[in-house]
């Protein structure tokens, strides 16, 4: 079975790295080749990095993002409180994101950040629009100014969900008076994920009241994120993919 060559880069965008495989001139059909002045169609893959989770542990922690982001949406903390809280996001962000990156792209790779540094984010675009309003009570302009500059930095940075896990919890905070209101934005917000708008069914259940905890409950809840990517990293890197 002949094949052509490589095709020689121009009119075909290689979107996610250099493999580009071409398909056999007998693909075409029974006639045994491409129509005359055709070239053959290469065939974009993903090459993902070596080892790493990656997709096999995703859909895992789809329901539970929309609580963690419901958690960042639900409403800013008083200040200065808010300040001691984005420095806090900032420490787990740091603290998670060699665990992240070992986990799902088994290195250092600066490429993706994990989604504390979304959340993060998401509390400074919700502080913008809070401390930034019109007498009516609507965001001004320095305070949408101040959002998009946090959508700019989650692209550029490509923290983990990026600008869809920013809307995300904008949509929340916005409709944060209204539970209806709230659980079908976040719904249709995080449809990105299969599986996530199903956990707004149990949100729908939720009374709003904040219910007790211990400083050893609230400490757990921020170590759980980084502690549970440095265990899928051993299953990724030790003992499934080796």
């Amino acid at each position: 079975m002949k094949t052509t060559p490589f095709p020689a880069p121009g009119p075909f965008p290689q979107r996610h790295g250099p493999e580009t495989h071409c398909l056999p001139v007998d693909a075409g059909g029974p006639s045994g080749g491409l129509p005359a002045g055709e070239r053959p169609v290469p065939l974009q893959r993903h090459r993902p990095p070596a080892g790493g989770a990656g997709p096999a542990f995703a859909a895992g922690g789809s329901a539970g993002l929309s609580h963690l982001l419901l958690s960042a949406g639900g409403g800013l903390p008083p200040h200065p409180r808010s300040q001691k809280y984005a420095l806090r996001m900032l420490g787990f962000a740091l603290i998670s994101e060699w665990p992240f990156d070992w986990a799902f792209f088994s290195g250092v790779y600066w490429g993706h950040q994990n989604v504390y540094f979304t959340l993060l984010l998401g509390l400074l675009a919700m502080k913008a629009l809070d401390t930034s309003q019109t007498p009516e009570g609507m965001p001004a302009l320095k305070g949408i100014l101040g959002a998009a500059a946090c959508f700019l930095a989650a692209a550029l940075l490509h923290c983990d969900y990026d600008v869809l896990g920013l809307a995300l919890i904008l949509a929340l905070y916005m409709t944060r008076k209204d539970k209806r209101a709230q659980c079908i934005a976040g719904a249709v917000f995080s449809l990105f994920e299969p599986v996530a708008p199903l956990a707004f069914g149990l949100v729908w259940f939720y009374s709003g009241e904040r219910g007790g905890s211990s400083k050893l409950e609230q400490w757990a809840f921020y170590w759980f994120y980084p502690a549970h990517i440095f265990v899928l990293g051993v299953l990724a890197n030790l003992v499934l993919f080796r």
